[in-house]
């Protein structure tokens, strides 16, 4: 990833997770190598947390 695609999937990303829940983690509007990313560290701070399950929002809303 270039770094203004890393800015604008950060920012994306902080925007659609700003008020989930640390269980929770909402992908949906990121491109798949950024999506995988972000996954990757939700499952490793689910894990850190001993969380038992994790909910993944993928794909696009009716509002995107």
């Amino acid at each position: 990833m270039t770094l203004l695609s890393k800015k604008a999937s950060a920012k994306i990303f902080q925007e659609n997770n700003q008020k989930c829940r640390l269980n929770t983690v909402d992908l949906h509007r990121l491109h798949v190598p950024e999506a995988l990313f972000y996954f990757e560290e939700a499952v490793q701070g689910a894990r850190d947390r001993g969380e038992s399950f994790l909910r993944v929002i993928v794909g696009k809303s009716l509002q995107s």
